[in-house]
């Protein structure tokens, strides 16, 4: 299971915070994947590279001023250098532009005019105009980046919560710098976010992605952050399912899984070396149900190996399809048959027909004139299993030999 820190100050009530959780384990299911989400305040923070390395991914939260900025900093610092995914949102964006302002762009003094109002450059300032509660249209530059890949495109719809932005005065030196792969602005030009170049994920918006879920297409740039916490071989893994897993999904059992294995019909993708376990892909559970039909409709395992495997010529199939078919028939008549002779012994034994006139002997119910000269049912059990033996027709000479069992009917 992966484990991402969200590190911040929680607020309870506040929306921004709550749907952080949320849209992790909202995508986490979609995905198919686990994780595990901590909440860390940042005046808790243990920033020693043993406490941060248990992590697999960082979301700085919204919330500004942090109640320890210099731990925020510290681990985004460690995020950024130990190429762990990281995710920083309003306060969370702020303060990646300022670590990343000092230890990328060389400016030791920067930081955020809400944590230092006399420091020597303030790459965080307060906005001319609050974006508290408001929405605007975005644009990404760069075509090929994480953010492009995620929105589907390069411009969207961002919805703040803050009152504290990015400082223009240092716009060109941010776009200027060699390891920014994208930048967000607003259609002022305004800097709104950014992607670092050569990082599995670090990106940093000063828009709220986790209230994306308003518009067509939920959590798009969490689920980039989330895929990069959980990378793609590491998900199909946790996708494969047990073998009692796909039993039990298409209503097999597993030794009937095993037999198919065994007939070269559907095997694991994955076998452990070690313990043997068998592992199966989910879509392997619609061709074990396209299995169990075609066994219902009567064909062997070697023939639905042809069938699923594509194996056999067109002249094959004809002739596969024109034998089952001849099989089936057979069997209606046999059915069919059968149903006539149930008709015929019910008339006689319940006079729904004209049974047989031959004149009853009652005293020896066992000759071949016996007749039904007294109701089925008044009869002794060894008159109805004789009567019964004569009516379907049993030979006369093994009639002795399962008269025991007949009686018991």
């Amino acid at each position: 299971m992966k484990r991402i820190a969200i590190i911040g100050d929680y607020i309870q009530n506040e929306e921004s915070h709550r749907l952080i959780k949320e849209s992790i384990s909202d995508v986490a299911k979609e995905l198919r994947v686990e994780i595990e989400a901590q909440w860390i305040g940042s005046d808790e923070l243990d920033v020693s590279e043993e406490f941060l390395g248990q992590f697999d991914g960082f979301w700085f939260s919204p919330g500004s001023p942090y109640k320890d900025a210099e731990n925020v900093l510290a681990a985004i610092e460690y995020a950024r250098e130990s190429g762990v995914p990281a995710l920083g949102t309003c306060a969370g964006f702020q303060h990646m532009v300022i670590e990343f302002a000092r230890d990328v762009l060389g400016l030791d003094d920067a930081n955020s005019e809400e944590n230092d109002l006399t420091c020597s450059d303030a790459v965080i300032a307060k906005l001319a105009c609050t974006l508290m509660n408001k929405k605007e249209s975005l644009k990404i530059s760069g075509s090929d980046s994480i953010l492009t890949r995620a929105i589907g495109g390069n411009e969207l719809i961002g919805e703040y919560r803050c009152n504290y932005g990015f400082n223009e005065e240092y716009h060109s030196m941010f776009q200027n710098s060699d390891v920014i792969a994208a930048i967000v602005e607003s259609k002022n030009g305004d800097f709104r976010g950014f992607e670092m170049k050569k990082h599995p994920f670090f990106v940093g918006t000063l828009f709220i992605p986790q209230l994306d879920f308003r518009g067509d297409s939920s959590y798009r740039i969490i689920k980039e952050f989330v895929k990069a916490v959980h990378p793609e071989e590491e998900k199909q893994e946790m996708a494969l399912l047990k073998i009692g897993e796909l039993a039990s999904l298409a209503g097999v059992s597993a030794k009937a899984l095993r037999l198919y294995e065994s007939k070269d019909i559907i095997k694991p993708v994955k076998v452990d070396p070690e313990t043997g376990y068998r592992f199966y892909s989910a879509e392997q559970c619609e061709i074990v149900e396209a299995l169990v039909a075609l066994q219902d409709m009567g064909f062997s395992l070697n023939e639905i190996r042809m069938l699923l495997q594509g194996s056999a010529s067109k002249e094959e199939l004809q002739v596969l399809f024109a034998k089952k078919r001849q099989a089936l028939q057979e069997t209606i008549w046999k059915v069919q048959a059968q149903i006539e002779e149930i008709d015929s012994l019910e008339g006689s034994l319940l006079g729904k027909k004209s049974g047989p006139s031959e004149k009853a002997d009652t005293e020896d119910p066992m000759t071949e004139e016996s007749s039904l000269s007294k109701p089925f049912l008044e009869m002794s059990d060894e008159e109805r299993a004789w009567y019964l033996a004569k009516m379907v027709r049993v030979n006369p000479h093994n009639i002795r030999q399962i008269l025991s069992e007949a009686i018991w009917l």
